[in-house]
């Protein structure tokens, strides 16, 4: 809560964004606390997602959580982005038919 220049308590108000239909967003770290925020808020509002950390169980366990709460199509994908011998996450998102999967 916030306070006007009289010390009045204002409410933040949230505005809608834009349609997020159609999109895929690769949240790295997403398996938990403000990853798994920002992908649960983005799968709301219509976004698909791919959850990654270096820890597959842990996106897996994530991922399917998040799908059965959202209804949307979520991903985990392990992956550590700090080590370039691991292989980046780049590729793993793939238009198929209109559709999408994760490798």
């Amino acid at each position: 809560m916030n306070h006007g220049p009289a010390g009045e308590q204002q409410t933040a108000t949230m505005r809608p964004g834009p349609p997020r239909a159609g999109q895929v967003a690769l949240i790295t770290g997403g398996p938990a606390g403000l990853g798994l925020a920002i992908a649960g808020a983005l799968a709301q509002a219509g976004t698909d997602i791919v959850l990654a950390s270096r820890s597959a169980g842990r996106c897996e366990h994530a991922a399917a959580g998040l799908a059965g709460q959202t209804g949307r199509a979520v991903a985990g994908h392990a992956c550590d982005v700090t080590d370039p011998q691991s292989g980046y996450i780049t590729g793993a998102v793939l238009s198929v038919d209109g559709g999408w999967t994760a490798h």
